[in-house]
């Protein structure tokens, strides 16, 4: 997700990619997304 950049479009390719990667496929949110993609040293 890194790649893409931001959150709309992560959000809007979710689906695809989950299911390529055999994740769940349900809403990404923007808590999960920040969650697992925001840098370490903005985290901490």
């Amino acid at each position: 997700m890194q790649e893409l950049g931001d959150y709309g479009r992560a959000k809007r390719k979710w689906v695809d990619i989950a299911a390529k990667r055999g994740r769940p496929t349900t809403e990404l949110t923007l808590e999960a997304y920040l969650t697992a993609y925001r840098p370490q040293d903005v985290a901490a």
